[in-house]
């Protein structure tokens, strides 16, 4: 009896376990949005659904949970066939179809997308669907003004070139911290609006969910998924917001490359000739201290003959003009604004011009003055640091000054700090780009560093560890009061990783970065680049770590000072140098030409044999003249020696007041110095610091 009992027990208990399980997964089965009305077929479980509808009447879906913008959510719809909609060019005015999706908290504050099908890829067009975007909020009021009706007011329309059918597309709600605050990002198929600083405060954390299609003279049909959490697209990159027509690559040197890939230029080329695309800084500068920016434009394949660079004042967003149509109006379709160049008019900028290398202030007063500009990217793409520009806005009181690769480009510019007190005075640079040429081939490409990024302060900025020498490498950098330094370094992706904490140290006081020996010790011998990173940028520090069995010596001449007698010299001079282990490079000095010597190497051996013709001699005048013979090394390291040839009447003593060498060398003339690519020979450890020197011979 008892053993019955308890069999009967297990077998409820699991009878009970199975209907929970089922119960359970059917839950999780079910389908998380739900038609409202009649007339409208959904199939589908929790992830997807599959929905009917009829020509000619709104299929309306509620979502049956409330979903969390603040921290980010996205869904997706595919419409399969262009034959499951109306696809009208003019479907704004006509009402042939649109999509509605309409996100609103409690007190029915939100956001609301509605979507137009305008071409399709079987249409003889681009790709076209319109985007119009509204905030929804019970205390809004008419005002014509202000684009708005009671209730709503719209916000901006912008243009997707995606495949009306057979394509998801995206519905993105989320909030970014930026321009020093929270900001919400309305986002459809990799576009967002542009973000309105008023609308920063909106809670969409508990938010209810609609969506309606309609299609006037097609059957409805379209796959719906649930919303999925997080942020699908980010809109601040490397501490840019941008609002989503690029492509966006990081490079191996700690740069960004964007390539404003605004696709209204294959719709309209050469006719709308201003790109919706911008570049705005996250982050607010101090106009108090200079203001720096460092990038690179390619203007070997530029669709512009203008871009536009300047320092964004404290309503910088709402100085971008917006696409808008007459949607509160009779005429729907027509244009009430349009992309412009405001950006750059409001903000008092600089246009720089590609094609004729000149410089012009953006504001209308100054609009006319005209200076020359030499960019280190002309006519090539980014190939490396060497290609950067450097920006530099100095804020006064009553102007502004803008430097341009240390040249002085305008001062007295319009630009005050008066201008930024509203926020604290911060300024957001930016970047704009403009007229567009027909040509679809091309177009706005730039490299961007940062802004107030660090600099290396070291006259020579090449630096060299000797292999077993133990020495820590000391690099003077200069953060720009922008966060304090880490050092990057190569992370084998071909990217960069920040380094062992305990590999470096950073002396903000003194502005001094030691890289320790123990970074390179047994790492092979070659050329290493780090990276020198505050908040918004880095400066690159190259670095050769140097075989010792390659330590070169520099050459040496056999004398630093031979005579000549002034116009009556009756043989060749003949002057011998050792180069001993180094590479012959270079003879100069004097205003010789390479026709009024020779230069031959002894058989079997290390010294080279000048002949300097007497003829050339015999042309100079008195006094004393500097030459300069150069060698490098497998490391691409330079050496040199000098010496003197004094031109002077026989007997004179051989009066130097001629020389026009800038001063003496020492016996034997020699010295070294290094390349670009690796200037130093090593470091070494004096008192607990590091000094870099220079590698002499007597």
């Amino acid at each position: 009896m008892k053993r019955k009992l308890l069999i009967t027990l297990i077998l409820a208990l699991a009878l009970a376990f199975s209907i929970s399980a089922i119960t359970a997964f059917a839950a999780e089965s079910d389908p998380k949005w739900s038609a409202v009305g009649e007339g409208v077929t959904v199939e589908g479980n929790a992830d997807r659904i599959t929905v009917t509808g009829k020509a000619g009447e709104a299929v309306v879906l509620s979502y049956a949970e409330q979903v969390n913008f603040n921290e980010g959510a996205y869904m997706q719809f595919v419409i399969p066939k262009a034959a499951d909609t109306t696809i009208d060019k003019d479907a704004r005015v006509n009402n042939a179809n649109y999509i509605r999706v309409t996100a609103l908290n409690a007190q029915k504050v939100g956001v609301e997308f509605v979507i137009y099908a305008r071409y399709s890829a079987v249409a003889t067009q681009v790709n076209k669907m319109d985007v119009d975007v509204f905030y929804i909020d019970p205390s809004v009021k008419a005002d014509a003004d202000a684009y708005s009706t009671d209730g709503k007011r719209y916000l901006e329309t912008f243009e997707i070139y995606q495949n009306v059918e057979d394509t998801f597309h995206i519905v993105d709600i989320h909030k970014e911290n930026g321009l020093d605050g929270e900001m919400w990002f309305f986002a459809f198929d990799g576009l967002t609006a542009i973000p309105v600083p008023e609308l920063n405060g909106m809670d969409l954390s508990a938010a209810d969910v609609q969506f309606e299609y309609f299609s006037r003279d097609n059957t409805p049909s379209f796959m719906l998924d649930s919303f999925k959490t997080g942020i699908n697209k980010h809109y601040i990159e490397n501490n840019l917001l941008q609002f989503g027509s690029d492509k966006i690559e990081k490079l191996p040197d700690d740069t960004v490359r964007y390539k404003i890939a605004d696709k209204r230029a294959a719709q309209y080329p050469g006719q709308e000739i201003r790109y919706r695309e911008h570049l705005i800084s996250a982050t607010g500068y101090d106009v108090n201290k200079p203001i720096t920016i460092a990038y690179s434009y390619d203007v070997s394949n530029a669709s512009a003959v203008w871009y536009a660079v300047g320092l964004g004042r404290p309503n910088v967003l709402n100085s971008i003009n917006r696409l808008k149509y007459d949607v509160f109006g009779e005429e729907k379709d027509k244009v009430i604004e349009s992309y412009s160049d405001s950006i750059a008019s409001k903000n008092d900028g600089i246009m720089f011009q590609t094609t004729k290398g000149m410089a012009q202030p953006t504001e209308p007063s100054q609009n006319s003055r005209l200076e020359s500009y030499i960019t280190n990217s002309a006519s090539k793409p980014y190939e490396g640091r060497q290609n950067m520009d450097l920006i530099t806005f100095i804020v006064h009181d009553d102007g502004t000054d803008i430097y341009h690769n240390g040249k002085l480009l305008f001062t007295d510019l319009v630009t005050k700090k008066e201008d930024f007190k509203d926020n604290g005075y911060k300024a957001y640079p930016y970047f704009h780009f403009f007229e567009d040429s027909a040509s679809v081939e091309k177009g706005n490409t730039i490299v961007v560093n940062g802004f107030n990024v660090p600099q290396l302060t070291d006259e020579n900025q090449s630096y060299k560890i000797k292999g077993g020498s133990g020495s820590d490498l000391v690099v003077g950098v200069d953060s720009a009061e922008n966060g304090t330094i880490r050092l990057l370094e190569p992370d084998g992706e071909n990217g960069v990783k920040e380094a062992d904490p305990s590999m470096y140290a950073y002396d903000a006081e003194n502005g001094k970065l030691t890289i320790k020996y123990a970074w390179f010790e047994g790492k092979e011998y070659d050329v290493y680049k780090l990276y020198a990173r505050n908040n918004d940028g880095s400066a690159e520090i190259t670095v050769r770590f140097s075989d010792p069995a390659l330590v070169t010596e520099a050459p040496t001449v056999e004398k630093d000072n031979y005579e000549w007698p002034t116009g009556s010299g009756t043989e060749d001079l003949v002057i011998r140098v050792d180069i001993h282990n180094g590479i012959w490079k270079s003879f100069s000095g004097g205003g010789i030409m390479s026709n009024n010597y020779t230069v031959e190497q002894q058989e079997n051996s290390t010294v080279y044999v000048i002949t300097i013709q007497k003829e050339f001699l015999n042309n100079k005048k008195s006094g004393s003249y500097t030459f300069t013979v150069r060698t490098t090394d497998a490391e691409e390291g330079s050496y040199s020696c000098q010496f003197k040839v004094t031109v002077a009447e026989p007997g004179s003593g051989g009066d130097n007041n001629g020389d026009n060498s800038g001063g003496d060398t020492e016996k034997g003339g020699c010295g070294s110095s290094l390349a670009s690519a690796s200037a130093l020979l090593g470091a070494l450890v004096l008192t607990g610091a590091a000094f870099l020197f220079v590698r002499k011979k007597v």
